[in-house]
């Protein structure tokens, strides 16, 4: 609903009930953001979740040997978690939004891989502090956790039909 308040300039953030986004960091992005010096349309932090930086990685084609990025600059080609980036609007319309047959786990993957095909690949990581927790980091099972599964497996799938990805590549993930 808020994305179509926003008009083709502003700047759309994106956050998730379970991240935790410090002042500095939101300071940080607003002031990139806003500076004549922002040549990028995408802006995201290092993304931490148990003490591990979690977002964002380098591409990797299978998505099973990503390298966490470990420190702020700009990057080419990357993926980033949706909960604390910063997007144009206008390149958000450009690449069409977001696949609403998709919950929750694979609209970050299938954003950036709609970013990459529009030859968007420049993203800037800026400093400061960005935390996320997850259901299931606890490990202990619970029936939410279960649910959650049967989420992620369904998007998946359609992530893996949208972006061409085939039956064995969907299987080994």
């Amino acid at each position: 609903l808020m994305i179509n308040e926003a008009k083709k300039n502003d700047w759309i953030m994106f956050a998730d009930d379970d991240t935790f986004f410090s002042g500095e960091y939101l300071r940080n992005a607003c002031e990139y953001i806003l500076s004549p010096d922002c040549r990028e349309d995408i802006v995201t932090g290092l993304v931490r979740a148990n003490g591990r930086v979690l977002s964002p990685i380098s591409r990797d084609t299978w998505h099973l040997n990503n390298h966490p990025i470990q420190t702020t600059g700009l990057y080419d080609d990357i993926f980033c978690i949706n909960s604390g980036l910063f997007i144009k609007r206008e390149i958000f319309d450009k690449i069409g939004g977001y696949d609403e047959a998709m919950f929750m786990d694979m609209i970050d993957f299938y954003l950036f891989d709609a970013l990459k095909s529009a030859r968007i690949n420049r993203v800037m990581v800026i400093d400061g502090i960005i935390t996320q927790s997850f259901s299931g980091d606890e490990g202990v099972y619970s029936k939410s956790m279960e649910r959650r599964f049967h989420i992620f497996k369904k998007d998946f799938y359609i992530y893996c039909d949208r972006a061409n990805k085939g039956f064995l590549y969907r299987i080994i993930v």
